[in-house]
């Protein structure tokens, strides 16, 4: 990811791989709550909410992307489910009006040298392998 860059096309990069082969994902609306938008995840199979702790909710990459694109504006994107093998890191509100990272955001992404995207809105995330320990 450049600090430049336009958003990639992020379906086929070889850095998904790993993630795409795992049945972790799920389908995402946005939707309001206490009048903030926020991301609420749901199981492409069933129509239903999905569950983050609920692997039963979750679906292959293929099923949940199919899912995205057809019928057109069913979902709004797709999610993947952390479950103790990769953390997400967020950087919020990062992204300028002309569509560049932020010094400060963009010294943790190379700092971090992983898999990095832009987020829907202003935002970048970043995937490492690993967790984060209880209580931190």
């Amino acid at each position: 990811m450049e600090a430049h860059a336009d958003v990639l096309d992020t379906t086929s990069l070889p850095a998904l791989a790993e993630l795409q082969a795992r049945p972790q994902w799920v389908c995402w609306h946005k939707e309001q709550r206490q009048g903030k938008n926020t991301k609420v995840p749901y199981n492409p199979r069933t129509g239903k909410q999905a569950r983050t702790d609920d692997q039963s909710t979750w679906v292959s990459y293929h099923e949940a992307r199919l899912a995205w694109q057809t019928p057109p504006d069913r979902y709004d994107g797709l999610g993947y489910v952390f479950c103790g093998d990769y953390t997400g890191i967020d950087f919020d509100h990062c992204i300028d009006e002309h569509g560049h990272i932020e010094a400060w955001a963009w010294q943790w992404i190379e700092r971090l040298a992983s898999y990095s995207e832009y987020s829907p809105g202003d935002g970048v995330h970043v995937l490492l392998h690993g967790t984060i320990p209880a209580g931190i």
